[in-house]
């Protein structure tokens, strides 16, 4: 082929590219355009003057089912009352609400920055603002508030209220937005209700605050594939286990959770747990968070078989900064913890677990805290200042710690009952 030939060949081959792409794009756009775009306030003709505690719970629906094909639906500032109770024909279904607005498949829902949706009070134990029960492609978003009755709740049972509910949902966007008040969770992740053998997946929690929870921020018990990123967990309180976000997959159903990430999150003042990691739960990476001030501890891995959590800062819990309880193969790696009551602890028969590279100070018992357990890898550890003891063993086999800074404390490395058969060597306890 002549230079000319090939030039011309390649010159059509690039306007055949780049029309292709200015089609796509152009295809793209239009369709976007074609979404319907429709604001709450104004549709289906609703009464000129609202009443105060005005139930918008139909308004919302009826724009919901009007986008049969997907759109968005625009919630301007203003008190939007919501009757977030359905029908409960199952006490056992506690977890599969029927109430509030239901979102359908490739809808968005925009918050303004001044929208609240506040529950209608209730006496029920069970109840979602919001849910989306077995569909897909939805985005909650905007810088509003979604808000539970738990200060006019009109009954003491119960721990079942979401402000968010999913059930069996896939590809959720949900950002930016506040849920608070809740009776029960900020935002729920569960099985579907069509079919509860789907868990809920491809979730995308960012920018979200969580505030005054009755039982957990978020509570994930049937889901995979979460990514928690870049969100406040603070003042859950009133039932247990009151935990910025729980990971507690109901086993005896058959339910589990998979490959959850949380990361540049902050926990504060949650009565129990920043972050509690529970059962039957794998691939859960918890990394660059912040956990301060919580009644419990600030990270636990509670009866799992792998976890990591690295590069997190813990600061003055009430426990342990992070606590491995009756787990294996969790590493614990290059963690902040300061002025917690232990800085890491080991217990309950944890084995296999590996703890490196992290700085502990200033703990008001030990720096790192072994009690019963065994195989446990420790090395690399920078463990000072705190008031009794640098590494702590108590009736606990065949662990190895190696290779650690324990400086400052009242004791280096402790051991008591019968700890036995435990490799200890070239780590530096002086003290200055």
């Amino acid at each position: 082929m002549s230079g000319k030939k090939l030039l011309l060949t390649n010159l059509l081959v690039l306007f055949v590219i780049l029309f292709w792409n200015i089609f796509s794009i152009n295809n793209h756009e239009q369709e976007h355009k074609r979404k319907p775009h429709i604001n709450v306030t104004e549709y289906d003709h609703l009464i000129e003057d609202i009443p105060e505690g005005y139930d918008w719970t139909a308004a919302f629906q009826a724009a919901n089912d009007s986008l049969t094909s997907g759109g968005t639906i625009y919630v301007p500032a203003g008190v939007y009352y919501i009757k977030a109770t359905g029908v409960l024909y199952d006490k056992k279904e506690r977890d599969k609400p029927t109430g509030g607005v239901s979102l359908g498949n490739n809808v968005e829902l925009k918050l303004s920055p001044d929208a609240v949706l506040k529950a209608i009070p209730n006496d029920s134990e069970s109840y979602a603002i919001l849910r989306v029960a077995d569909k897909s492609n939805v985005k909650i978003y905007g810088k509003g508030v979604i808000q539970g009755d738990r200060n006019e709740h009109k009954a003491t049972n119960g721990e079942w209220g979401y402000c968010i509910a999913l059930n069996g949902a896939s590809n959720v966007t949900i950002k930016d937005v506040t849920v608070k008040n809740c009776w029960g969770d900020g935002v729920f992740l569960g099985a579907g209700i069509e079919n509860g053998k789907i868990p809920s997946s491809n979730v995308k929690i960012k920018g979200i605050k969580a505030d005054n929870n009755r039982r957990q921020g978020i509570s994930i018990i049937y889901a995979k594939n979460i990514v928690i990123s870049d969100s406040r967990f603070e003042n859950t309180n009133g039932t247990p286990p009151s935990s910025g976000i729980d990971l507690e997959p109901e086993s005896v159903v058959g339910y589990s959770v998979k490959n959850v990430l949380i990361e540049k999150s902050y926990f504060f003042n949650n009565a129990g747990f920043g972050i509690l990691v529970h059962g039957d739960v794998t691939g859960t990476v918890v990394t660059g968070n912040t956990c301060n001030q919580n009644g419990a501890s600030g990270i636990v891995f509670f009866k799992v078989k792998d976890g990591i959590a690295k590069n997190n800062t813990c600061l003055t819990n009430k426990e342990s900064g992070i606590n491995i309880d009756k787990s294996s193969g969790v590493i614990v790696k290059d963690n902040i913890l300061e002025n917690n009551k232990n800085g890491i602890s080991l217990v309950g028969g944890s084995n296999n677990n590996t703890v490196y590279h992290n700085s502990i100070k200033n703990s008001l018992i030990n720096g790192i805290n072994l009690v019963e357990v065994s195989s446990n890898t420790i090395k690399s550890n920078t463990s000072q200042f705190n008031k009794e003891n640098g590494f702590y063993l108590y009736n606990s086999t065949s662990n190895i710690i190696i290779n650690n800074k324990c400086k400052n404390n009242n004791k280096g490395i402790y051991l008591n009952g019968n700890s036995e058969n435990n490799t200890i060597k070239n780590n530096d306890c002086l003290k200055e």
